[in-house]
């Protein structure tokens, strides 16, 4: 919560965060400097390689680095180029909370995620209630002409 609180005044602490959350002394120290690194967001920039790589790493749905690490990655909400691609891959994660950070990342970015337009038109067609409002959310924000041809409402 003092990240939170500190915003980007706690810049300073972005090195040993990133030094904490690539020990992964467990995965709950590491999913908690994640959520440091979120709070602090766009000056916390250098720690997206290292949240980057918990994709590639780890496999377990479970493992609370994933949702951690895809939220703190939407507030960051840097390197759109790097970042974009790995969150249209987490829109199918087997974890919800992967899917719902992602697509709030996604949200974030605006017209610099357009490469996730048609994975989102595709999950408003297969999701359910409350993913499906989060899906049209991020694609309204995404590409509102896209978002207006679903017809949805």
């Amino acid at each position: 919560m003092g990240f939170r609180i500190l915003g980007a005044q706690a810049r300073a602490a972005v090195p040993e965060l990133i030094k904490i959350y690539e020990q992964n002394i467990s995965p709950t120290s590491s999913s908690y400097a994640a959520e440091a690194l979120g709070a602090i967001g766009h000056d916390a920039k250098a720690a997206v390689p290292s949240l980057l790589r918990v994709f590639s790493s780890v496999n377990d749905p479970g493992d609370p680095r994933r949702p951690a690490s895809v939220k703190a990655l939407g507030e960051i909400g840097e390197e759109p180029a790097q970042v974009v691609p790995v969150l249209i891959r987490c829109l199918g994660d087997g974890n919800n909370w992967v899917r719902t950070w992602a697509l709030g990342a996604l949200e974030g970015f605006g017209p610099a995620a357009k490469s996730a337009v048609p994975k989102l038109c595709e999950m408003l067609e297969s999701t359910g209630e409350g993913i499906h409002s989060a899906t049209w959310r991020a694609l309204w924000k995404i590409d509102p002409e896209a978002a207006a041809k679903t017809g949805v409402k």
